[in-house]
């Protein structure tokens, strides 16, 4: 199982971000997305998150604080080879430098319990906020699919 979560969100503990220009928060979004590709582990998933981010996947509930967010990460998980990948379109960085938006693309894939391959392309945005550290934290999590 490749299980790739569907969002690049930044604080990995192998990278900092202390990005102040959009393009530095997309260039890190973008290593971050091959980090987490490359990785696998919730664990380092959550690192990107703010103790207090709200995800909000589609056909769920709001997800609050870490906890509900890795139990959501762990039954997504059970995905058979599931891959997702993300890139972004466009975003912001506040003229304070300390919080940021992105609107990125989602590709997401798995195989179906028939064995068929599922292709499902979709939109996220994303919120950032600068920790007390400095770094970039994904504080507000949505996405959803498109029509098929």
């Amino acid at each position: 199982m490749n299980h790739v979560f569907l969002e690049a969100q930044v604080g990995l503990a192998q990278l900092v971000f202390p990005a102040a220009t959009l393009e530095e928060l997309r260039q890190a979004e973008a290593e971050a997305a091959q980090i987490r590709q490359a990785a696998g582990d919730i664990d380092a998933e959550l690192a990107f998150w703010a103790d207090d981010a709200v995800f909000m996947p589609p056909g769920t509930d709001f997800l609050e604080g870490k906890a509900a967010i890795r139990a959501f990460l762990e039954e997504e998980s059970a995905l058979e080879n599931l891959s997702i990948g993300w890139s972004t379109r466009s975003g912001y960085v506040a003229e304070s430098g300390d919080l940021a938006y992105l609107v990125e693309e989602l590709r997401m894939e798995f195989d179906a319990e028939n064995g068929d391959r599922v292709s499902v392309p979709g939109k996220i945005v994303t919120v950032w906020r600068k920790n007390g550290a400095g770094e970039w934290e994904n504080v507000a999590d949505i996405y959803n699919y498109n029509r098929q």
